[in-house]
């Protein structure tokens, strides 16, 4: 009897036990530090560290109060233009490369001419478009087509070393020229559609370009060159590092030409204008042989001037373009998230405020050749730079590369250490919050200034709306019923989407 007894308060013991480890596990969960999910961990991310203190919160359900402070505004990459449905019945997407549009931080909602470039297989299809905030561009890309044609100088002979180029690009970025014969004449085989860019270009002439809308039995195509007018541009200032200055050609202000209108200033594009010598000399050799131009000079060290004004002619002309090498020096390396040099970078060092977009150019030009007083930079080999800052307390870099978040630092910030710019995932910036225990209704509070409090489904994620993309520092508290609260913080947490914060395992 005594021993049944004993047995009897042992199995009780036993029972409760299991019953009490049971309940502690399942209503209340386990809580773990929490796991961004998206964007990758960048190199100022720190891991949250939880802190607990307090009494237990007399809370009815589960809730997690998240704060978020902004440390720092991103700057969206450029956006692809949505095009029109075409031959295909599909809408396409096509980066902007010159007109409306084009460049970093272009102003939206504007109106007038584009060269857009789409993919088209592997390789790259340039076309000329007219953009309409209220419409999309129509475009279409159609079967291909042969194209034949002639080319001859004035007095209707062949031009010899002439080649033709309908803006299409290979994989590797070579462009697709098609050589004229010693007659002449050309053949090609070109995409049909509207908005083809027609190039043509020879030695000792000056290069012309017009737009074709090529249909399923186009007409035969002759064109007419003229005598190039070659120009010599020397540049004149302190020789600082002077091979890395680029010489582009602009539109005269005071009125274009009909031979100069001719001209593919968009081509620069390509070839990032022209190449300086080691003695301070561009050679430009396809200019028409009439009108005025005005030439400008983009160099990492020295602030972009006001171009210099060159009336052309049959004789070749010599122009000097003066430079001022700024006083100080910026040099660091852009990087992604995951460390690798991001190579594509551009740096434009203004004093802050300034915008990088300027008006858009009828004459399809590079973008940012109008920031005056401003340094203009690309990043070089292994995401190194070195750019000119302006004499000012005020001065900032703005970082920016298609495909990432544009930054805008000052450049004290800058000299301290590689530029780390994050992916741009796309959408509206926010936190994805999940849930903190399994199986039970909680509530989601923001303590961002909008007094927001919802109640979220069992196993159902929370979502909180940030004001905008950037870098946050973002602080969490989960509270429990039953439990001490606990909180987590992310020092420096990127967002240029939607964000995954995680407070279960």
């Amino acid at each position: 009897m005594q021993q049944r007894t004993v047995l009897s308060l042992l199995l009780g013991c036993t029972v409760v036990a299991v019953l009490v480890w049971l309940w502690t596990r399942g209503s209340t969960g386990e809580v773990a530090p929490p796991q961004p999910v998206a964007p990758a961990p960048s190199a100022v991310q720190e891991d949250p560290q939880p802190r607990t203190g307090g009494a237990p919160p007399a809370t009815p359900q589960p809730t997690v109060t998240i704060s978020a402070l902004a440390l720092e505004r991103y700057t969206a990459p450029p956006a692809p233009l949505s095009l029109a449905a075409g031959a295909d019945g599909e809408r396409r997407s096509a980066r902007v490369v010159a007109g409306v549009g084009a460049g970093f931080d272009a102003v939206p909602d504007r109106r007038g001419p584009a060269l857009v470039a789409l993919r088209e297989g592997g390789r790259e299809l340039l076309r000329h478009v007219a953009v309409d905030p209220l419409q999309p561009p129509e475009l279409s890309v159609g079967a291909r087509v042969l194209v034949r044609g002639a080319v001859t100088d004035e007095q209707q002979q062949p031009v010899p070393g002439a080649s033709v180029w309908f803006g299409e690009v290979e994989a590797g970025g070579a462009e697709r020229r098609f050589p004229v014969d010693v007659e002449g004449a050309f053949e090609a085989d070109v995409p049909m559609g509207g908005g083809v860019p027609f190039v043509v270009r020879a030695p000792g002439f000056a290069s012309t370009w017009r737009v074709l809308s090529v249909d399923r039995h186009p007409t035969a195509l002759r064109e007419t060159l003229r005598p190039a007018s070659v120009l010599r541009v020397q540049l004149a200032g302190m020789a600082v590092e002077i091979e890395r200055a680029r010489v582009f050609v602009l539109p005269a202000r005071d009125g274009v030409s009909s031979e100069v209108a001719q001209w593919p200033f968009f081509a620069q594009l390509r070839s990032d204008g022209y190449a300086v010598d080691a003695r301070g000399e561009a050679v430009i050799r396809d200019l028409p042989g009439r009108g005025a131009i005005e030439v400008v000079v983009r160099h990492p060290l020295a602030a972009l001037a006001a171009p210099t004004t060159v009336t052309l002619s049959a004789e070749p002309q010599r122009a000097t373009a003066r430079i001022s090498f700024g006083a100080r020096v910026v040099r660091g390396a852009v990087v992604g998230e995951d460390g690798a040099a991001v190579e594509d970078a551009w740096l434009f060092s203004r004093v802050a405020g300034r915008p990088l977009a300027g008006p858009p150019s009828a004459r399809l030009l590079p973008p940012h050749l109008s920031m005056r007083g401003g340094f203009v930079a690309r990043v070089g080999a292994g995401g190194d730079f070195s750019v000119g800052a302006p004499d000012d307390d005020d001065a900032q870099v703005a970082v920016r590369a298609r495909g990432y978040a544009g930054r805008d630092l000052s450049v004290d910030v800058v000299e301290q250490g590689a530029v780390v710019l994050p992916r741009w995932q796309g959408g509206d910036a926010s936190l994805r919050v999940a849930p903190p225990v399994p199986g039970e209704p909680w509530r989601l509070v923001s303590d961002l200034g909008d007094g927001v409090s919802a109640l979220v489904a069992a196993d159902e994620w929370g979502h909180l709306a940030l004001p905008r993309c950037g870098r946050f520092e973002v602080v969490w508290r989960v509270e429990l019923p039953g439990r001490a609260p606990l909180e987590f913080a992310l020092p420096s947490l990127p967002v240029t989407g939607a964000v995954e914060l995680r407070t279960v395992r």
